[in-house]
């Protein structure tokens, strides 16, 4: 590894032995005017993931530096992208890739490095991509498409919800090179760096599908273990939270804030039929409603009465459960 990359790839993995190939693959059929090298952090796996990422960096030495851990630093709370990308990434950009998803372009990173180096005032580039399920084997693509996705400088619209793909990214190294220092039950995945880079610089949507997300039966984020779904999902919240308070999200954005955290608490609490926790809510008057959460809202005040939460529990679950058998129909 001679010449200094102008792009470090970055790949967290942990027991993909399925999956890290074709992640892999994703990486090498990059075609770029430029060097690059790929980052690839195995955290302690008990597969044969390691085994697997060491045949690629024995055939491409000079393109992997890769690290493999013997103790698990995620169980251990350890930052593993802020010391990836603080002390062992050496090129200008980043790009992300986690070792279960998979990039179909090959011009991807010279199509987001190219805007980049033309746009100065933009930190960061993601694009669109596609669904595929594990579990169906069928693709979905646009998987964009559910989200109202803007450009420039996004920070306050992403307490409303992350749309940005980490799978997709590309941006400035510069703009992660110093990171504030969280509580470890605070998130410090994803959507921690893009709060931070949305903060410092412009972001750009480019709207064609440069690569593949996995939705595997278990993950952090689709998880059917309730108790871990909230651990997760308040370590967001935390997150959330503590950029609103440093940066006085006030008025309808903070506004806005407290009715997303509200409508997952209550169906959260009528999912898993907690009924004490669900009385417990503060209530979020809403200023104003769309057909949804009009609903939800007529729940939540319907279901003070303990009849009528059991059965509205009841119906949530069943509708849950009917939209996951539907969904294997079309992902």
């Amino acid at each position: 590894m001679n010449k200094v990359p102008l792009v470090s790839v970055v790949c967290t993995t942990y027991n993909h032995e399925k999956y890290i190939r074709q992640t892999l693959d994703g990486f090498i059929i990059q075609k770029t005017s430029f060097p690059i090298e790929i980052i690839v952090h195995d955290d302690a796996s008990t597969d044969s993931t390691a085994l697997i990422i060491k045949e690629y960096e024995k055939q491409y030495p000079n393109l992997f530096h890769n690290i493999y851990r013997l103790e698990n630093w995620y169980s251990q709370k350890k930052n593993i992208w802020k010391y990836l990308f603080q002390e062992v990434a050496r090129g200008k950009y980043i790009a992300l890739c986690e070792g279960d998803d998979y990039w179909i372009d090959p011009l991807k990173l010279q199509r987001q490095v190219d805007f980049l180096e033309a746009h100065e005032d933009y930190g960061l580039v993601h694009t669109n991509f596609c669904f595929y399920s594990d579990d169906t084997g069928r693709v979905l693509h646009n998987g964009s498409k559910r989200y109202n996705i803007k450009n420039g400088y996004i920070f306050k619209e992403l307490f409303s919800g992350c749309w940005i793909k980490t799978l997709t990214v590309c941006f400035r190294k510069v703009l992660v090179n110093e990171l504030p220092v969280l509580t470890t039950d605070c998130f410090q995945g994803d959507l921690f760096y893009f709060y931070e880079i949305s903060l410092k610089s412009k972001v750009y949507f480019d709207n064609y599908e440069s690569g593949v997300y996995r939705v595997l039966k278990e993950s952090a984020s689709h998880n059917v273990n309730y108790d871990k779904m909230l651990s997760f999902f308040r370590s967001l919240q935390r997150l959330d939270y503590y950029y609103a308070d440093k940066y006085n999200l006030c008025g309808i954005d903070r506004y806005k804030l407290d009715k997303k955290w509200f409508i997952w608490d209550l169906k959260y609490f009528l999912r898993i039929a907690d009924y004490d926790h669900f009385c417990s809510l503060t209530n979020v008057h809403f200023l104003s409603f769309n057909r949804k959460e009009l609903g939800l809202y007529i729940c939540f005040l319907f279901c003070q009465i303990k009849v009528f939460f059991y059965a509205f529990s009841l119906l949530l679950r069943i509708k849950c459960r009917i939209f996951r058998i539907l969904k294997k129909g079309i992902i």
